[in-house]
């Protein structure tokens, strides 16, 4: 019910103490994970971070992970380009422990947008290790999801890493992103190998 989730959000902000805040938080996030609308059932949540100071934006970011789905991670995302160096850095780590894959083009966004460097080598870091874990199914939202990490990463170890993941497509995407990258010397064995493989 919207009406207790209000109730459980206004409980969660105004509450000081660490055990109050944790009771808070929990009974918050089992309400919202009632209402079976994956995406619209963090929304009070989601607009209250969004605009919320960074240490209320840290009580409740443990809220978007259990909540889960693609604008959670969006959510996460938005926090983690902030210039507040505590709130990108947890808000990475967040989405590196995502449930599911959801979160890899919120992560993709930190990669691209973070004010932090250290945010957008943490965002390229964890989805390297999802797809180290996770070696089901390439598709071509895999092989996008590639090249916007190639196209705003610099280090040639990374990118090499980026480029060794396109291995395992099977689509034409996959060859217009590594065509370009055949022209860089630090790229183009394993470009040419990959273009090989796909």
């Amino acid at each position: 019910p919207a009406a207790e989730q209000k109730a459980l959000l206004d409980w969660t902000i105004e509450a000081t103490d660490g055990n109050e805040q944790t009771r808070a938080l929990a009974a918050l996030v089992k309400v919202t994970l009632r209402n079976p609308n994956v995406e619209e059932r963090g929304r009070p949540i989601h607009a209250l971070i969004e605009f919320a100071l960074p240490d209320l934006a840290l009580r409740l970011l443990p809220a978007l992970n259990r909540i889960g789905g693609a604008t959670s991670a969006e959510c996460a995302a938005k926090l983690a380009v902030r210039d507040d160096a505590r709130l990108a850095e947890a808000a990475t780590a967040a989405l590196g422990r995502w449930s599911d894959d959801t979160a890899l083009p919120a992560l993709a966004t930190v990669a691209e947008k973070a004010a932090q460097a250290s945010a957008r080598t943490a965002a390229v870091e964890a989805v390297l290790r999802h797809f180290e874990r996770h070696r089901d199914g390439w598709t071509a939202a895999s092989t996008a999801l590639a090249g916007r990490l190639l196209a705003c990463t610099q280090d040639a170890d990374t990118r090499v890493k980026l480029v060794r993941l396109l291995h395992r497509a099977r689509d034409r995407e996959a060859l217009a992103v590594l065509a370009p990258l055949k022209a860089d010397t630090a790229l183009a064995a394993a470009a040419a190998t990959a273009e090989a493989v796909v």
